[in-house]
């Protein structure tokens, strides 16, 4: 496994799905590289019990840390790139705060 490291603003809400017996969030991350070049985005995706909270908490425009598993997949012959989290942070500052969150996250 690779590891990942990624810091970023989410590009939407996470979505909630079903795989089987398994709960998964999934929601993006864009990573700015600097003026005059292209923004990276990175579908990430987390699993099990984090996965509600994750729904709950990751919305639009939200500024997040996230460390997981880069892992590599083919669809119809193209590759792509997806951060398996591990683990999650927001650091927020004062506004954010009173924005997006109480302090009573359930982590």
């Amino acid at each position: 496994m690779r590891s990942l490291n990624l810091s970023g603003f989410i590009g939407k809400d996470a979505e909630l799905k079903q795989r089987g017996d398994y709960t998964v969030a999934s929601f993006t991350i864009s990573a700015n590289q600097g003026k005059d070049k292209e923004t990276l985005w990175m579908e990430c995706v987390v699993w099990g019990k984090r996965a509600t909270t994750v729904k709950d908490y990751f919305k639009k425009g939200m500024y997040v840390s996230v460390q997981g598993d880069l892992e590599t997949y083919t669809y119809k012959e193209k590759r792509y790139y997806q951060c398996n989290v591990k683990d999650f942070d927001f650091p927020i500052n004062k506004e954010k705060r009173q924005q997006t969150l109480s302090d009573n996250i359930p982590f």
